[in-house]
C-alpha cells in the first residue's frame, strides 16, 4: 500500500513537471517579447562568452582532421536554391555582380565580389561541423 502511493506521488510529480514545462515552453515566445527578459538573456551571453574566452588559449583554432575523416553520409541542411527573384539574377550573371559585405562593429568595415575573394589567399581544411539548430 505505501509502495503503491509512492509510485502515485512520483506519477502525479512527473505529470505536473510535463505539464509545467509545456507551459513554460509556450510563454517562451511572450517573454522574448517582454521588456526584461531579452536583458537577462543577454547578461548570460556575455557571461558565457568570458567564461570560454578564460578557458580556451587565444590562438585555439578549430582541430583539423584528414580526408579519411570525411563523412560519405552528408545530408544537405535546406536548399541551395532559394526561388528569389534576386538569386535568379545573380546565376543568371553567373554571380559577377554578387558581393559579400563586413560591417557592424568590425574596425574597417568591407565588401568584396566573388572574383576579388576568389583572388584572395587560400587554404584548405578538414573540420568538425555540428549543426545544433537544424
Amino acid at each position: 500500500m505505501k509502495h503503491e502511493r509512492a509510485m502515485e506521488r512520483r506519477q502525479f510529480l512527473k505529470g505536473t513537471l510535463s505539464a509545467a514545462s509545456l507551459v513554460a515552453l509556450a510563454g517562451c515566445d511572450n517573454l522574448t517579447q517582454s521588456s526584461w527578459f531579452p536583458s537577462i538573456l543577454n547578461k548570460t551571453e556575455k557571461l558565457t562568452e568570458r567564461v570560454q574566452r578564460a578557458v580556451t588559449p587565444t590562438n585555439a583554432l578549430a582541430r583539423e582532421y584528414g580526408d579519411a575523416d570525411i563523412s560519405k553520409v552528408f545530408p544537405v541542411n535546406g536548399n541551395t536554391d532559394p526561388g528569389t527573384e534576386d538569386y535568379a539574377e545573380h546565376v543568371a550573371k553567373n554571380f559577377s555582380e554578387w558581393t559579400v559585405e563586413v560591417g557592424g562593429l568590425v574596425q574597417t568595415p568591407m565588401s568584396w565580389s566573388l572574383a576579388a575573394l576568389k583572388e584572395l589567399p587560400s587554404r584548405v581544411q578538414v573540420t568538425r561541423h555540428d549543426c545544433v539548430e537544424g
